[in-house]
């Protein structure tokens, strides 16, 4: 066994298996002997396609920076809703270590440290909502006053506010109202592709 390898994953344990995306980021491990079925069933659950999130991860490979984090943090939460249920919290962990992987990159003596410190504690929020987690969500963007908003994070905020707001069941017609007047229709328009994802989740046995 590479001592490098070793190291870096923290393999104390024989077998052990890993699933990792390009970048070296754990999406699921698991260690001890597996039977060829135990093995195959195990690994068939990721076998969907990883072509969408091509071009975020070979961005982050070649230059680690907030970002390149963030876009891919954002590919692999829509990834999340595409992939076997089993394995979707998984997933949202992954983009959750490339929001931490942002966090590290972003410097105080960075251009727009602040919008940019204030983007990633929106981006912060999604797994809530792509675990549809609503009702917390609700209580975390209601503590944000929108005015406090940097109009660069318009589209962050008012799309966890709007899916806060429909998947608490409240009235959406003022908040959908706002969002036509200030040119913000994709955030209805994606808000909904995403809810359409919770409501099939309801509907299966």
């Amino acid at each position: 066994m590479h001592r490098d390898i070793a190291f870096k994953y923290q393999i104390r344990l024989l077998p052990s298996i890993f699933i990792i995306d390009p970048n070296g980021k754990i999406i699921h491990q698991f260690t001890g002997y597996q039977t060829a079925s135990d093995l195959k069933r195990e690994l068939i659950q990721y076998s969907l396609s990883t072509e969408y999130l091509a071009t975020e991860l070979i961005g982050f490979y070649q230059t680690q920076k907030y970002n390149t984090a963030i876009r891919i943090a954002q590919k692999y939460y829509n990834y999340s809703l595409l992939v076997n249920n089993n394995i979707k919290g998984r997933i949202v962990r992954v983009a959750n270590e490339y929001l931490k992987d942002a966090k590290d990159e972003l410097k105080k003596s960075d251009e727009n440290y602040l919008q940019k410190k204030q983007k990633l504690e929106l981006l912060v929020l999604y797994e809530l909502a792509y675990r549809f987690d609503f009702e917390k969500l609700n209580k975390k963007i209601s503590a944000i006053k929108a005015e406090e908003i940097n109009e660069l994070n318009d589209y962050q905020y008012w799309f966890l506010k709007y899916l806060a707001t429909k998947g608490t069941q409240k009235d959406i017609t003022e908040t959908e109202q706002f969002l036509r007047d200030h040119n913000l229709e994709n955030v209805i328009e994606n808000s909904n592709q995403l809810f359409k994802f919770y409501e099939r989740s309801l509907a299966k046995p």
